[in-house]
């Protein structure tokens, strides 16, 4: 669906809006040239990296995030379902990730909703019969002398499951202890119920615990275990994972990529993919994404659902067929819905539908709806939201700090401005200053490349009237020039190393938890040359990341 644009005289907000963020922008990003964090930390080549002893920054003790939480639950009670469960707060997200050790703390309401969720689970896993057998490993629990096998088993295998690791002899002793009282004052039943209940608030389920050995700061094989599983699954370890740790197996390299390998092909691995990029690229924004109804009066609740529903569908039919950094930035294939279709200007279909989209308007994740609509004000797209999302969260870009000299007076409306220019030559305007141009240059280079796209997502040739100008110039990477439209930038970064050394800091920093350190540049480097020698693949950077020898590495102080 091609549409012209309104004239933006008629806009309303636009100066309130628009131009206050892109002169926020303009006023908190200008202080010099742009750095990568990365470099900041020391990064070592290549070579130095394969002769170097394997270092790895700190690892904190880390909370479960409220989705690694949810999967292991649900694993770990073999997917019983609960009807309106609780809510857990959601957590603070960090750099777009919200498994960041420092932003996981415990407030009182978040306790709440864990007793809470802890509750509803084990009164679920209860009343399920099939369950309950799973977890008790017993048919009968009719005679005491029944119920005294069943609750040793089950103490047994539910702590070590739970835990991650064997349970201590004080650990069952405590916990039996727990389970004969409830089964003295109420009965057997209640005694798991509460027993499930209070093993799943639990420290040692809710975090991460990693001691390792303090001399050589290698983790044990059974925290190597969760270390595998909360990466590639965002859950718990299965019985293989557990059999190789009890085993000893998880120590070499050869064992770690085929386990690696092995997990990769379950379901939960593509879940995890799609939820790791969920977190990068910001797809639950959209959901928020309010558009000027007299303008866009088909942007609804529904169509914001089914364009961030389209973005994980994408991720997960690149899973199943090619998940490459050149296909989640160039592909044309999509997953619509009715909405979706009509916005994209395809033909009707029912229900959802793979398609092909118009190679000379969408290529990749960059040029979807949910992307598009999320980083756009109500009356128009922003070349500055767009182009800062893709400068940060693609290219690992940062920006300085407002410079002294910037006139802050730029943010009233120009009353030389005319009416008749299109949304581009207002963000020229805007921005040209040359205390701005230190940042707006490369922000601007990416973000007029979408000025084909309207505050929906959908394409446009006209602006306000006249031919919509959508060429740009990437700055400051290892494929700077120019290029034509949101396709020509797409098709460019996927061919950028600078994308790919992003790529890898960002996995590095969701595996770790935060930031990466000094002492973590070499795993960067691995999981950055993972990516260029296997054409982008991202299931070989987790393979290269989990079998690197600083993997194993950086046990809590």
């Amino acid at each position: 669906m091609r549409r012209t644009s309104h004239p933006i005289s008629s806009r309303p907000g636009v100066t309130s809006t628009a131009w206050r963020v892109a002169l926020a922008l303009c006023l908190l990003g200008c202080m010099g040239e742009v750095t990568l964090p990365v470099e900041d930390t020391g990064p070592r080549a290549a070579d130095e990296c394969r002769e170097a002893p394997p270092a790895l920054g700190r690892v904190g003790l880390r909370r479960l995030s409220r989705t690694a939480y949810q999967n292991t639950v649900r694993d770990l009670l073999f997917d019983v379902g609960v009807a309106d469960l609780p809510e857990v707060p959601a957590d603070v997200a960090e750099h777009g990730f919200e498994n960041a050790t420092d932003q996981l703390s415990s407030p009182a309401l978040l306790v709440e909703a864990y007793e809470a969720t802890a509750t509803r689970y084990a009164r679920a896993a209860v009343e399920d019969e099939a369950t309950l057998r799973r977890l008790l490993a017993c048919d009968s629990w009719e005679t005491p002398g029944e119920q005294d096998a069943c609750r040793d088993s089950f103490i047994a295998r539910f702590l070590r499951r739970a835990y991650r690791r064997p349970p201590t002899d004080d650990e069952q002793d405590d916990l039996r202890a727990y389970f004969e009282d409830a089964r003295a004052e109420i009965d057997f039943e209640a005694a798991v119920e509460l027993s499930i209940s209070a093993v799943l608030q639990a420290a040692d389920v809710l975090y991460r615990v990693e001691r390792g050995d303090p001399e050589s700061e290698v983790v044990s094989p059974h925290e190597m275990a969760s270390r595998l599983s909360y990466l590639l699954w965002q859950s718990m370890p299965d019985d293989a994972l557990m059999r190789a740790a009890d085993e000893g197996r998880l120590s070499t390299p050869e064992e770690l990529e085929a386990q690696a390998r092995r997990m990769l092909d379950d379901p939960r691995a593509q879940a995890a993919m799609v939820d790791f990029h969920r977190q990068w690229l910001d797809f639950d924004s959209v959901l928020e994404a309010d558009k000027h109804a007299p303008y866009f009066p088909d942007w609804s609740p529904e169509l914001r659902a089914s364009a961030r529903a389209e973005m994980s569908l994408f991720v997960a039919s690149l899973y199943e067929r090619e998940l490459t950094l050149t296909a989640l930035l160039a592909d044309r294939t999509a997953w619509v819905n009715g909405p979706l279709a009509e916005l994209y200007g395809l033909e009707p279909v029912e229900g959802w539908a793979q398609v092909d989209l118009p190679s000379d308007e969408r290529a990749g994740i960059l040029t979807r709806a949910g992307f598009l609509a999320s980083q756009a004000h109500e009356t128009n797209g922003s070349p500055v939201l767009r182009g800062v999302f893709v400068a940060e969260r693609v290219l690992c870009r940062e920006f300085g700090m407002l410079p002294d000299e910037v006139d802050t007076s730029l943010g009233r409306e120009d009353p030389d401005m005319p009416s008749t220019t299109t949304n581009r030559e207002r963000f020229e305007a805007l921005t040209s200053p040359s205390t701005c141009q230190g940042c707006h240059r490369q922000i601007n280079g990416i973000g007029f490349a979408f000025e084909h796209y309207d505050s929906t997502g959908a394409y446009r040739e006209l602006d306000n009237g006249f031919a919509v100008d959508a060429s740009g110039e990437l700055v400051w990477t290892d494929v700077d020039g120019e290029y034509a439209g949101a396709v020509g930038l797409s098709e460019r970064l996927a061919e950028s190393d600078t994308v790919r050394e992003c790529v890898a800091e960002n996995w590095v920093r969701y595996t770790l938890g935060r930031a990466p350190q000094r002492e973590d540049a070499c795993l960067v480097e691995r999981a950055r040359g993972a990516l260029e020698q296997s054409g982008g693949d991202l299931r070989e950077l987790l393979v290269a990341v989990v079998t690197s020898p600083d993997f194993a590495r950086g046990v809590e102080p």
